[in-house]
């Protein structure tokens, strides 16, 4: 809710798979530059580059679905992607078992911080308030298969085996002739 009334907001959630660790930004819109800037952000509030980034085939990061899980990457996130080292994976359209996490993390982040609705001034009092959410989050335990971990633990093991920042930030704008 903002002072002008209720608006639906996007945001991108980052998440480290083997610790469940989220990054939560509130996007203006969802146009790739957003997408990518939210990135940017992820990877510099982790001081990490995950070796792999899994998507669910938006048109901002794959233009064209091809055979398999192979994807014609648009041009902005591909400079992305070899700016950070990073390998682009995609799910297989129509395949649900293959995203359980992402779509559990979007539910959880509505569950546990939009609910009730944030009252907030503008983006950045919501980032803000996503920010000290996240923090918050990595003292919560998680009950998995294989028994409880805390997630600050699993998540210290995922960036132990991250890829290192890049020395200069990746500019995000999208170029057009």
């Amino acid at each position: 809710d903002f002072p002008d009334g209720r608006r639906l907001i996007p945001f991108l959630v980052p998440t480290w798979a083997y610790s469940n660790a989220p990054f939560v930004v509130a996007l203006p819109f969802e146009r790739t530059e957003a997408i990518l800037e939210g990135l940017v952000a992820a990877f510099e509030f982790f001081q990490a580059v995950p070796m792999e980034l899994w998507w669910d085939n938006p048109k901002t990061v794959a233009t064209l679905i091809l055979q398999g899980r192979e994807r014609q990457l648009h041009p902005r996130y591909a400079a992305l992607a070899s700016h950070y080292h990073f390998d682009p994976k995609f799910c297989m359209p129509a395949r649900g078992q293959e995203k359980p996490d992402a779509e559990g993390t979007v539910k959880a982040v509505q569950r546990r911080f939009a609910t009730p609705v944030p009252r907030v001034a503008n983006l950045d009092e919501l980032n803000t308030s996503l920010f000290k959410w996240y923090q918050a989050e990595r003292a919560r335990v998680v009950q998995s298969l294989c028994g409880p971990f805390v997630i600050a633990d699993r998540l210290a093991e995922a960036l132990a085996a991250a890829l290192p920042l890049p020395p200069h930030r990746f500019d995000p704008c999208v170029i057009r002739p």
